[in-house]
């Protein structure tokens, strides 16, 4: 099983200010949507590989380091987080080849 991760940070309205957008490399294999994020926005996981299905993904959400409970599909809710905290997510996906997780 592999992870990978993203992360924002909500402050004012928008992720758009140097060092509040979301995190990783652009290209990488997963993003956060919409970008940049907002208070109030419904944050969406988006994957790079059309043929990842999230439905076949667990997604671990975390708001300021702390799991957020009842959060474990590809998208957060607006009620979940607030105006200036750190929301992250790691998406466990299945391995390409067939058997596992990666």
């Amino acid at each position: 099983m592999a992870a990978v991760a993203c992360a924002l940070v909500l402050s004012g309205c928008s992720g758009a200010k140097p060092g509040h957008e979301a995190a990783g490399r652009a290209g990488g294999p997963v993003r956060l949507a919409p970008d940049p994020a907002f208070a109030g926005a419904r944050i969406t996981v988006v994957f790079a590989d059309p043929y990842v299905s999230a439905d076949k993904c667990r997604f671990e959400w975390r708001r300021n380091g702390r799991p957020i409970p009842g959060a474990g599909t590809s998208v957060l809710e607006p009620g979940s987080f607030a105006r200036g905290e750190r929301v992250e997510v790691a998406v466990l996906a299945p391995s390409s080849q067939g058997g596992g997780e990666r």
